[in-house]
């Protein structure tokens, strides 16, 4: 529908169809309550007067069983969509398989064979704790691979044996009660506890070890004498052979977690890591301020879920270099040093923090004011730990702005700031994913409000999955502002590669001989994507 339809007739369409679904519903009450009861339902009475009533031990298990799938639910969708691949979209595919789990194992016995199911989870949950900590040697695909086998292993583990001993139907109102407090409980403790106790994510492994765990207490409450005593025994040491494993798991992943990198953290935005490289050499520093051979480098990186951040270097000599994605050849490098007011007291806006990488381009007099609504990546550019010091070491004037860019520059707009940027940089992009609210026509009014006449906007849309250079060109069309392209290659020591589009009010600014001999050729290039706006935006047409 995304393609086609604005957000508010998306709204009015979904609100016509719910309305009519509720209309349905209670036409079905209605009808329902005027039904006369039948000799079936006095029966049925007759039934569940003499069946016994649930055990505390079947409300437990109800509600642990139906909690763990929702809990693996969204510790796979976490997993995969900030720690293996920030592909937009990606979070339906283990939403699909845990509504399909729910499908198959409540519409027939037929569909949950206990022993298959066993083995398929043994096996995909063996390959899930062998990926863990692979992101970097395993593809992306192969990760998503498994850890939606394994999820729908576990959910089909977690659905069958809640249909498997399920109540008399008398009692099914509590029963389908107790599975929907389960599911509450298992999304809570994810989403509400998981941040606030665990330093990294941690609740893959640990949902997974329960699950086994709780699978091994399912099978001895629920043995009879009917059972065969061999298969019991093997089933019962696969299981408990699974559950100490996947725990042992779990623990070698928190240790590692704590003791390997230099920092971890974890907020509602996601775990914050800083580790630290080391190179052996010899390697050539490609600067002609030092153009010298050294033997080894070393750096602290900032990493937020897959995307680096920025880093920095240990040596005195090259702390103050601009590194990653913000070298002098890069899209926000060209801006700064290329502005007319360069040295005449510039001030630079700069919509994402990082490390504070950009603040190396500050001059005395200049003023830099960051914008960052992560509390931990301010703590880290800061200075915490000693890990980063470019905000520190900058000689122009630092300010940062805590809280959403785009709320800030509204409300300062409002108390009378305006065109006073030279150069306004939107570097907002957090592990791939798109604000895209920072990205659409009314965003762009806005950031043109704030910058001079003669300023820049440098806007820097590297991303893995996804193709932005459209979005950007709509924009300045929209705008009548002038572009320049800057695909930066990097030099794989310094800076990494980038992507960047320059947007200015004056076409003669981007005309500077530094910008024009680095800007990509687009003689040309037109786009048909419609304009992005607060009312409609489209993922899926710039995919790459």
């Amino acid at each position: 529908m995304e393609p086609n339809l604005t957000l508010a007739w998306q709204g009015r369409i979904w609100s016509l169809a719910y309305a009519v679904y509720a209309g349905l519903a209670a036409f079905g009450a209605i009808k329902a309550l005027r039904r006369k009861p039948s000799l079936n339902a006095e029966a049925a009475q007759v039934s569940l007067e003499t069946d016994s009533r649930p055990r505390n031990i079947d409300y437990i298990l109800w509600i642990g069983l139906a909690g763990t799938a929702s809990a693996l639910l969204l510790a796979v969708t976490s997993q995969i969509t900030q720690e293996v691949a920030s592909i937009p979209f990606l979070w339906v595919l283990p939403l699909t398989v845990y509504l399909l789990s729910f499908v198959l194992a409540f519409s027939s016995e037929r569909w949950y064979s206990r022993q298959l199911f066993i083995i398929l989870f043994f096996g995909a949950s063996l390959l899930a704790i062998w990926a863990l900590g692979r992101s970097a040697a395993l593809g992306i695909w192969p990760q998503i691979g498994i850890y939606t086998l394994m999820l729908f292993a576990a959910c089909m583990v977690c659905h069958g044996e809640l249909y498997r001993i399920r109540p008399h139907p008398a009692r099914l109102t509590t029963f389908y009660l107790m599975v929907s407090i389960g599911g509450a409980i298992g999304g809570a403790i994810i989403n509400f506890v998981a941040p606030f106790v665990f330093k990294g994510f941690w609740e893959l492994p640990l949902s997974l070890a329960f699950c086994w765990l709780l699978f091994l207490v399912v099978t001895i409450i629920t043995l009879n004498s009917k059972s065969k005593r061999w298969l019991f025994v093997i089933n019962a040491v696969l299981l408990l052979s699974m559950t100490l494993l996947t725990s042992a798991r779990s623990y070698q992943q928190i240790h590692s977690d704590l003791n390997t990198g230099l920092y971890i953290d974890r907020n509602f935005y996601g775990v914050i890591r800083v580790r630290e490289y080391r190179f052996t050499g010899p390697v050539t520093i490609p600067l002609p301020s030092i153009n010298q051979t050294i033997s080894f480098y070393d750096k602290f990186s900032l990493v937020h879920g897959v995307t680096v951040h920025g880093y920095q270097f240990h040596d005195e000599n090259l702390r103050d270099l601009p590194t990653s994605y913000y070298g002098k050849n890069g899209g926000g490098g060209l801006a700064i040093l290329n502005s007319p007011n360069r040295g005449k007291g510039m001030r630079v806006g700069v919509l994402g923090l990082g490390v504070g990488t950009l603040a190396v381009y500050g001059l005395p007099g200049d003023t830099y004011r960051f914008y960052e609504i992560n509390p931990l990546v301010i703590d880290m550019a800061n200075g915490k730990r000693g890990y980063f010091s470019y905000l520190s070491d900058s000689k122009a004037k630092i300010e940062i702005v805590q809280g959403d860019a785009r709320l800030s520059l509204e409300n300062e707009l409002e108390a009378g700031e305006r065109e006073d940027y030279d150069v306004l940089i939107l570097d907002v992009f957090s592990s791939d994913s798109i604000p895209v609210h920072l990205l659409d026509e009314e965003a762009f009014a806005l950031y043109l409000q704030r910058i001079k006449p003669e300023g820049i906007l440098a806007v820097h849309i590297s991303n893995d999955h996804l193709n932005l250079v459209p979005v950007a060109w709509k924009i300045a069309d929209h705008f009548g502002l002038d572009r320049a392209i800057i695909d930066d290659v990097g030099d794989g020591v310094i800076t990494s590669q980038s992507k960047w589009v320059l947007l200015a009010k004056d076409p003669a600014i981007l005309n500077a001989p530094a910008i024009a001999e680095r800007a990509k050729t687009m003689n040309g290039y037109t786009t048909q994507i419609r304009l992005w706006t607060d009312d409609y935006n489209n993922l899926f047409q710039i995919l790459h």
